[in-house]
């Protein structure tokens, strides 16, 4: 089984937008998979007001490091929804969750019409239109295996020693759980990038939390940023996330958003009421 990046272009009357879900099927024709996307997308739609239409899909192998895909832009797909005026600038918020809801993604569907809002700023999710399109979408999101990339396990490693150059370069030697795991299995080829959690190396050392880290062999990381740390006294682990699909198995209508010129949907009320910088 292949996964794929597979990307929505929308395009509004007063801006654009894009929407992006991972995909997984057996075939590594992207042609295929641009059939069930156009599929998806045919469903997506009915969400959408008329003045929103999806302009463009991009599909990416989402296995290959360098994410190698195609751009297809010629069938647009129209949205259905009757819309009184120009702006489209409503978005309905989703919340969507694996088989046993560990996982959850919440997601912002743009180009909504506007008469979807009552007038007191609130979506009107009793209207029918919305749940028989949003029952539709989803009922073929989980038929067409889609859903969101993530960590979906930690594999430890055992932090034997580290050395720090006097610019505060940190190699870390590591040594891993069983012998048909190494961190170019679990991570990557050499020079590649990811974040990684430190635990009870030295103690309380500062080293311990989060660090960006690139992978220098199978049995070495190199932080990317330096730090300042003592020598090495005592071993810990390090957590190395692997990642992985989180497939839709439900989702639920929430709340409304309203696109603001200049503003983001669904602004916190501490950035609300922050004094602007001058």
């Amino acid at each position: 089984m292949a996964n794929y990046q597979i990307t929505y272009v929308y395009q509004l009357p007063e801006h654009g937008c894009s929407e992006t879900w991972w995909h997984t099927n057996s075939s590594s024709n992207l042609d295929v998979v641009r059939d069930v996307a156009v599929k998806v997308a045919k469903q997506r739609v009915k969400l959408c007001s008329q003045n929103c239409n999806i302009k463009a899909i991009r599909i990416a192998n989402g296995d290959e490091p360098e994410r190698v895909g195609r751009t297809y832009s010629d069938e647009v797909l129209v949205g259905t929804q009757p819309e009184a005026g120009m702006a489209s600038n409503v978005a309905v918020n989703c919340q969507f969750g694996t088989e046993d809801n560990r996982k959850q993604k919440l997601v912002q569907l743009r180009g909504c019409p506007d008469s979807w809002e009552s007038n007191g700023g609130q979506l009107l999710v009793d209207l029918q239109p919305l749940k028989t399109a949003f029952a539709s979408w989803r009922a073929m999101l989980i038929d067409q295996k889609f859903g969101w990339r993530g960590i979906t396990s930690r594999v430890p490693f055992v932090v034997s020693n580290y050395t720090v150059t006097g610019a505060g370069t940190v190699t870390v030697t590591v040594a891993p759980p069983n012998e048909q795991v190494s961190l170019l299995t679990a991570i990557g080829p050499v020079g590649t990038r990811k974040t990684v959690l430190f635990k009870r190396v030295n103690g309380r050392s500062i080293l311990n939390g989060s660090q960006v880290a690139i992978v220098l062999s199978a049995t070495t990381l190199q932080l990317v940023y330096p730090l300042a740390l003592i020598p090495f006294q005592s071993a810990g682990i390090v957590e190395v996330p692997t990642m992985g699909i989180h497939l839709v198995a439900n989702g639920t209508v929430q709340r409304l958003g309203k696109r603001q010129a200049g503003a983001p949907l669904l602004q916190s009320v501490g950035r609300r009421s922050a004094r602007p910088r001058i």
